[in-house]
């Protein structure tokens, strides 16, 4: 089933059930920029809009839970996986997606999976996703900063513009996005978070960050 115009009222009871109010906001505000951002990189807004709210769906699932999930769907888990079972929450989130309204859209699943540690070569979608979820207008101004400079290609602006009003009448239109430059700095972000955090790093992240920094210098 690849008519995802027809899901989106239930994909959107399924996730609201499923998280608090709180988390529900935080995935509306991905689900928009996600749908604008598509529209800027000529994507399908419908995919945008269905991996969006899919996205966190089992964001609050406890870790055993996700865990299970996975063995049952007989996922490969690392010892890492097994260790940070919150971090499954995304590739569960995924297959869950594609049994339960039976998705088969290779683009939007990806999407899902990857938005929180990232991926290489990821899909046009699934960089909308990953991106949105970094820059949604509740994040820390101080993460997000370095992020819009890469997407928006500026070489330097004032912090303080970066408004949850002036991200709301965005227009990516008006400027040259550099997305895999976006990629590349909101990797390094979580990276850096996680080492102030003492935090482990899942080897996918890395993996991700060294892919798009290498496509950044044109190593690839």
């Amino acid at each position: 089933m690849d008519n995802l115009e027809n899901i989106v009222k239930p994909v959107i009871e399924y996730t609201k059930k499923n998280v608090r109010p709180k988390r529900f906001q935080h995935i509306e505000n991905v689900v928009t920029l996600s749908h604008k951002l598509a529209l800027a990189l000529n994507l399908n807004p419908i995919e945008a809009i269905v991996s969006g709210y899919l996205h966190d769906s089992l964001k609050e699932e406890k870790s055993s839970n996700l865990i299970a999930i996975a063995k049952q769907y007989k996922m490969p888990l690392s010892d890492i996986d097994l260790a940070n079972g919150h971090l499954l929450h995304g590739p569960v989130a995924s297959l869950v997606a594609k049994s339960k309204f039976n998705i088969l859209n290779k683009d939007v699943l990806d999407a899902i999976a990857y938005h929180t540690l990232g991926h290489k070569a990821m899909c046009n979608m699934a960089k909308v996703v990953f991106l949105s979820d970094c820059l949604e207008e509740d994040r820390d101004i101080n993460y997000t900063y370095p992020i819009w400079i890469s997407l928006l290609n500026l070489g330097k602006s004032n912090k303080k513009k970066f408004t949850k009003k002036f991200i709301s009448n965005l227009n990516f239109n008006d400027y040259q996005l550099n997305v895999d430059k976006a990629i590349l700095t909101a990797c390094n972000q979580n990276i850096k978070y996680l080492i102030v955090e003492n935090k482990i790093i899942h080897p996918q992240s890395i993996e991700a960050r060294n892919y798009y920094l290498a496509k950044c210098l044109n190593l690839n």
